[in-house]
């Protein structure tokens, strides 16, 4: 949440997001900029914004000018023209990964932008405006890899009496498996990347594998048994 707790000044409040120590002094940097003004002040126009920075950042940060590295990205979608009031909490939830930044205050999605970002810190920022309360802030890490590929074998054909073997080592993932779960019927029949099976009824069986990521994403394969008598 941001609250400004006081009815002196109407500048900037926002966040900064891939930002890296420094870069605020130097003209060879390459984060985004979500800022909000109040009401309008010469080249300062109220509403809330986000901004590509490439350049120093307080050369350009008051007008977003673009000769300067502030290249303005996309306006609020309902508050691009209006600014925030004085002693008002607003919930901000912002989404950021390498493709895309989502930015939404109570519940409303104000911004949506596609492209290329760079990785780094996310921060606070205020421009000539004081008494900004950060409130209650949570961050997590959305899983960025990819979900395993689960591999139960080939399809069998087996005798009564004689054990079924399993094995999931054909099953990968680009970080590492963590858990092989084997299932008939929604019963569980065996756990690991490879198990034994005993005493299987003459017939047919569908035999299905889970396996999970330690990311805890999961992907399933299945192989059908025939046992026949020997």
């Amino acid at each position: 949440k941001i609250r400004v707790a006081t009815t002196d000044d109407d500048d900037y409040i926002g966040f900064v997001l891939g930002y890296h120590d420094g870069d605020i002094d130097h003209d060879n940097v390459d984060y985004l900029l979500i800022d909000w003004k109040k009401g309008d002040q010469g080249s300062g126009k109220k509403g809330l914004s986000i901004s590509r920075i490439t350049g120093h950042l307080i050369d350009g940060a008051w007008s977003h000018d673009a000769s300067k590295g502030i290249q303005e990205l996309q306006r609020g979608k309902t508050l691009g023209s209006a600014g925030w009031s004085d002693h008002r909490d607003y919930l901000f939830r912002i989404r950021f990964t390498e493709e895309n930044v989502q930015v939404y205050i109570d519940g409303t999605m104000e911004l949506n932008v596609s492209g290329s970002f760079s990785d780094g810190a996310y921060g606070f920022y205020n421009y000539s405006q004081g008494n900004v309360r950060y409130l209650a802030i949570e961050a997590s890490i959305e899983n960025s890899g990819q979900p395993p590929v689960a591999s139960a074998g080939e399809d069998r054909n087996i005798t009564v009496g004689e054990p079924l073997d399993l094995n999931a080592s054909k099953s990968y993932d680009d970080g590492e498996i963590v858990t092989w779960i084997w299932e008939e019927n929604q019963t569980l029949i065996g756990l690991g990347e490879t198990t034994r099976v005993w005493n299987l009824d003459q017939g047919k069986h569908m035999i299905s594998l889970t396996v999970i990521d330690n990311e805890g994403m999961r992907a399933s394969d299945e192989i059908n048994v025939t046992v026949a008598e020997p």
